[in-house]
């Protein structure tokens, strides 16, 4: 005969299970292994005794948009980290990042995190246009989100002063992620970066130098 389970079912008590879902923010998996059932178990006596689920992603709750930026912008801890300390994978993780639009940190934040001069929680590249973005919460042209283009950001610290709105930042070698001040150039006003742009397309050759130092 198949050796039946030792079931302790304290969890069908509204008390216990408040303490342990509510107050010590334990998953429904986590009580399941305390009183030997399964998780469905738990979770059906959670919808008995009127205890709202916190849905996916366990104890800390993935689905919430708060915790998942303060978790990976804010503390700046990693998708892998994230995943093992709600008990979920990575690929999870981001899946939940990308329907919250919360954009990945590039190589060189992820190396150098809050040493980085500019560095305040994240940055991603573009999807339509190849540009990378550094969130940079009080910056004078930051967008709704939180970030501004890096390029500008890097001229920014070179320089120590916010660009003007005419200012264009253009990369010379023409990869928008290139962010290195040897691949900038500054030119002074939207007009003259035109001009330089129809001069080239016209034939015109013309060879740029980073100008960010001088």
């Amino acid at each position: 005969m198949p050796k039946l389970l030792r079931v302790d079912n304290k969890y069908r008590s509204y008390e216990w299970l408040y303490s342990e879902y509510i107050t010590n923010c334990k998953p429904s998996r986590e009580i399941a292994l305390i009183v030997g059932c399964d998780r469905k178990t738990i979770d059906q006596w959670l919808k008995k005794v009127g205890i709202s689920k916190r849905g996916f992603g366990g104890s800390r709750g993935v689905r919430s948009k708060r915790w998942l930026i303060n978790q990976y912008i804010k503390k700046e801890k990693s998708m892998a980290e994230i995943g093992k300390e709600i008990g979920e994978d990575t690929k999870t993780i981001h899946r939940w990042m990308i329907n919250y639009k919360i954009p990945r940190r590039t190589i060189a934040e992820s190396e150098l995190g809050s040493k980085s001069h500019f560095w305040r929680g994240g940055g991603h590249k573009s999807e339509s246009k190849g540009y990378v973005f550094v969130y940079i919460k009080n910056h004078p042209f930051v967008k709704h989100n939180g970030y501004v283009v890096e390029h500008r950001a890097v001229v920014e610290k070179a320089i120590g002063r916010f660009l003007t709105k005419d200012e264009v930042v253009h990369h010379i070698n023409y990869k928008r992620d290139d962010n290195r001040l040897e691949n900038l150039y500054l030119f002074k006003t939207h007009r003259e970066h035109m001009s330089y742009h129809y001069k080239i397309n016209h034939g015109k050759k013309m060879t740029l130098k980073s100008n960010i130092l001088e």
